[in-house]
C-alpha cells in the first residue's frame, strides 16, 4: 500500500526505528522521524509536514506536552500515545488513540494503529457498533496471552475432545488482526482481521455454527481450506465487550450443535475468558476490577 505519510516518534526507547521497520512491512512511502523530547517535537511539527505523532508520556514535562499537543491539533496531526499502562495524557482530547507498550508485539500493533489512523474509513471487515471501546478493552490484556498459553492449550484439547471434533482454537481480535493464542489440531496462526473467520463470527451473540463452510459466504476463510464444519462461542470481557472466540472445526461432521453442545462450548469459552482475565490481573495488579463476568448465565435444559 502506498501511503506517502510522515510519522514523528518521541520516545525514550528505539520506537522510531522499530516502528519504521514494522511500517515498511505493511506500506510503502512511509517516512519516520524521531524527536528526543516534546520541545524538539514541537519544533519539528512547526517545520515539517507531519501526519501522525507518536509519543511516550513519560518523556518530558506535562506543560511541554501541552504545547506539543496544541501544535499537533492546530496542524491536524493524528496523535497516538505509546506506553506501558495508560497515562492521563492518553485521555486528552487531542489524542486519537493509545497502544500498550507492554505487549509482546507492541511495534506491530503500533504500526497497525498508525495505518488505521490515516485510513479510518477503509476497513473491509465488520466492526462493532462501539468498535473503539471494544478495541480498547482488547488492548488491556497485554501480556495475558503469554501467561495463559499452557492453560489455553489444555482447554483447546479438552474442547475438541468434549465435542468430538478435529480442532479447537482460542484467539483475540484487536483493531486489525486476529491473534491466535492457543490451538489443538490446527496451527495457531495470527492473521489480518479481514482474513479471519472468527473475526466475522465474534460479533454475533451466542454460538455460531456453520455446518458446511464450502457452501457458505465465508468459505475462503476456513483455516488451511481443509475444514468444512465450524462453530464458535465468543470471549466476552467483564465490561461486556467481545474480544475473541473459542472456535472448533471438523472435516467430517455435518450436523449442527445440539443444545447441550452449545452450552458446553459456551461454558468452555467463559473458562478461556476467565483464564485471560486472571492473567491480566496477575500482569497488572494495580487494576481495580477483579470481578469476572460471563456473557450470560448458562443453563442446561434437562
Amino acid at each position: 500500500m502506498e501511503t506517502g505519510i510522515t510519522v514523528l516518534c518521541v520516545d525514550a526507547g528505539p520506537t522510531a526505528e522499530a516502528t519504521g521497520l514494522a511500517l515498511e512491512m505493511r506500506a510503502d512511502g512511509v517516512d519516520v522521524l524521531d524527536a528526543s523530547n516534546p520541545r524538539v517535537a514541537t519544533a519539528t511539527l512547526e517545520r515539517e509536514d507531519i501526519d501522525v505523532l507518536v509519543f511516550e508520556p513519560g518523556v518530558g514535562q506535562d506543560d511541554e506536552w501541552d504545547e506539543a499537543l496544541r501544535t499537533a491539533a492546530d496542524r491536524n496531526v493524528t496523535v497516538l500515545t505509546f506506553t506501558a499502562g495508560r497515562s492521563p495524557l492518553a485521555d486528552r482530547p487531542e489524542v486519537a488513540g493509545h497502544v500498550d507498550k507492554s505487549q509482546p508485539d507492541q511495534f506491530e500493533r503500533l504500526a497497525d494503529r498508525v495505518l488505521e489512523a490515516i485510513r479510518p474509513d477503509e476497513a473491509d471487515y465488520p466492526l462493532a457498533d462501539d468498535e473503539e471501546a471494544r478495541a480498547v478493552t482488547a488492548d488491556q490484556y497485554g501480556m495475558a496471552p503469554l501467561l495463559a498459553r499452557p492453560s489455553l492449550e489444555r482447554l483447546c484439547r479438552l474442547t475438541a475432545e468434549t465435542l468430538g471434533v478435529s480442532a479447537a482454537l482460542v484467539g483475540l481480535v484487536d483493531r486489525t488482526r486476529y491473534q491466535a493464542l492457543a490451538a489443538y489440531g490446527t496451527p495457531d496462526v495470527t492473521q489480518p482481521r479481514r482474513e479471519s473467520l472468527c473475526a466475522r463470527a465474534f460479533l454475533d451473540p451466542g454460538v455460531t455454527c456453520i455446518p458446511d463452510l464450502q457452501d457458505h459466504e465465508w468459505a475462503d476463510l476456513a483455516p488451511d481450506g481443509e475444514f468444512r464444519w465450524y462453530a464458535s462461542a465468543r470471549l466476552v470481557a467483564p465490561d461486556g465487550h467481545p474480544i475473541g472466540t473459542l472456535a472448533v472445526y471438523d472435516n467430517a461432521r455435518s450436523a449442527p450443535l445440539s443444545d447441550g453442545e452449545e452450552w458446553r462450548l459456551s461454558a468452555l469459552a467463559d473458562e478461556a475468558m476467565e483464564q485471560l482475565e486472571l492473567r491480566r490481573l496477575v500482569a497488572r495488579p494495580q487494576d481495580p476490577d477483579t470481578y469476572i463476568s460471563t456473557e450470560n448465565e448458562l443453563t442446561l435444559e434437562e
